[in-house]
């Protein structure tokens, strides 16, 4: 169940130009990790919580993703900014959505919660990643 909610996440994401344009690229929107090569600032999603719902002889469900920009940081405020940009930008193209996400598959998202953890790399040189986005939840009903 989650395979499809992963691929109708990423055709919305990478149909919106409003969160494209945000990206290093509009192919930097990754699920579950985010490869070495990845160029910030991306996108990660990864299945949070939820499953079948088991009342109904169809497969129905409510799961729950998180979605979150990562963006590195390069002056104390640039990449908190960027990352809270692409949240925002997220929030607006799958909150109260609904339908037409997957073929024979009505869907509604929301998202549920803000988050917006940063951490800190040490290496030769300290690097700030910070990460801004949220729990959506998706009901599916096939």
């Amino acid at each position: 169940m989650k395979e499809p909610c992963y691929k109708a996440i990423h055709a919305k994401l990478s149909a919106t130009s409003g969160v494209t344009s945000l990206l290093s690229a509009a192919t930097e929107i990754y699920i579950l990790q985010a490869p070495q090569s990845a160029q910030e600032p991306y996108i990660v999603m990864t299945y949070a919580a939820g499953g079948d719902d088991n009342d109904t002889p169809t497969t129905s469900g409510d799961l729950r993703f998180q979605i979150k920009a990562v963006a590195v940081d390069t002056d104390s405020y640039s990449g908190s900014k960027r990352a809270d940009d692409i949240a925002e930008a997220i929030r607006t193209a799958l909150h109260e959505q609904q339908a037409g996400m997957v073929i024979d598959s009505p869907y509604a998202v929301y998202r549920m919660q803000h988050l917006t953890p940063f951490e800190m790399i040490e290496n030769i040189k300290s690097v700030q990643y910070y990460h801004s986005g949220g729990i959506y939840r998706m009901r599916i009903s096939v």
